[in-house]
């Protein structure tokens, strides 16, 4: 029998194994990330034994879903920040252990695609907040937020568009002739 472990033993799914000489099962279509109740109980024709004693084991963790409520504000000419909160619950699959933020340069003129895409790793599980700094002014970007468990970074959260602001000018040149 096997059940989810935040649910009553009246909730089990039974699992019925005819053969006595098979001492293996693999219980499969288990959820992400989830703690499970686990126990056998043996039967003859005359009945039902007693219980074991209930085994509680935890599924492997999985890539995360996406974080949520990510908004970006143009901090000056050459600085956002980045803010989001974690992605649900359910779409955690694991233990968050950091954040990528991913700036995508979106101006036509950018021929470089290495220096389009730069992404920026915090590793705290707990962040809620990044400092973006070094973009170009007067230049347009596309931000997402994706989280990371030990499996990897997940789903990338929806696209969070930004321009921004034109800078100071640079220092003329001067040319004496």
């Amino acid at each position: 029998m096997i059940v989810n472990n935040s649910r009553p033993d009246s909730d089990a799914s039974v699992i019925t194994i005819s053969d006595p000489n098979q001492f293996e099962y693999l219980i499969t279509n288990l959820k992400k990330w989830t703690e499970y109740r686990v126990w056998m109980q043996a039967g003859t024709v005359i009945g039902d034994g007693m219980k074991s004693e209930a085994l509680f084991v935890r599924t492997d963790e999985d890539v995360p879903g996406a974080p949520q409520n990510v908004k970006v504000e143009v901090m000056n000419s050459t600085s956002i920040e980045v803010t989001w909160t974690p992605p649900d619950e359910k779409e955690r699959h694991g233990i968050i252990r950091g954040y990528q933020i991913h700036v995508q340069n979106m101006n036509p003129e950018n021929v470089n695609p290495n220096a389009a895409h730069i992404p920026h790793t915090i590793h705290n599980g707990e962040a809620t907040r990044y400092v973006v700094g070094g973009l170009t002014p007067d230049t347009k970007y596309q931000v997402q937020v994706s989280a990371i468990t030990r499996k990897g970074d997940g789903t990338r959260s929806t696209h969070e568009a930004v321009e921004m602001p034109g800078g100071v000018p640079n220092k003329p040149a001067l040319l004496v002739k």
